[in-house]
């Protein structure tokens, strides 16, 4: 049994494919591609992290995509997932769905959120000063010097920054990340 973390794959949302420049011609061609890659790493078995955003679709929608997808589903809320509570999401095939969790690895904690880290006080001010969006900020985790695994950013800023990991679909070849390889990340401070 493996286990395995992704994010953002936004089922039935036709902008994201637009707003984060992604190869597809189409939602049905995005989705396809999902779940081909995902099945391909992702066992029966095997435990996979979802850190939000799964898709736009209805309930009906998203339950036929959630279905196609292998593995035991875990959820970590993102912003757009809020549109269902959370009893739909495990009738739709989560086991768990949780708005942010801590995992132990030995000494050490691992925080899952779909967010990055709230930023600091100087960086809410150039924000606020730039008026960029500032809705997300109270379902952020502090910066408690663990590592963070995330979605939310996409492609916008990479896989790693700081202490902090990028699971978006976007950044990984539209295909879940092994916890082996955030290990290695780790256990080399951010270098891929």
């Amino acid at each position: 049994m493996s286990t395995w973390l992704t994010s953002d794959t936004h089922s039935h949302h036709h902008n994201v494919i637009r707003y984060c420049n992604r190869p597809f011609s189409s939602t049905e061609e995005m989705r396809d591609t999902i779940v081909k890659n995902w099945n391909r790493v992702v066992k029966p078995d095997d435990i996979i992290w979802h850190l939000g955003d799964v898709s736009l679709g209805t309930i009906e929608e998203t339950t036929s995509f959630v279905s196609q997808l292998s593995g035991r589903k875990r959820l970590i809320m993102g912003n757009h997932d809020h549109r269902i509570c959370p009893e739909n999401w495990e009738k739709i095939g989560f086991e768990l769905v949780l708005s942010g969790a801590k995992i132990r690895h030995g000494k050490n904690s691992i925080n899952l959120s779909h967010y990055p880290y709230s930023p600091g006080w100087k960086d809410i001010l150039k924000a606020w000063y730039k008026k960029y969006d500032m809705r997300q900020l109270r379902n952020r985790f502090k910066n408690d010097g663990s590592w963070l695994v995330h979605g939310h950013t996409h492609n916008t800023w990479g896989k790693t920054r700081d202490k902090m990991i990028n699971v978006s679909t976007d950044v990984w070849d539209f295909t879940p990340v092994s916890y082996k390889k955030i290990l290695q990340i780790i256990a080399k401070g951010g270098s891929l």
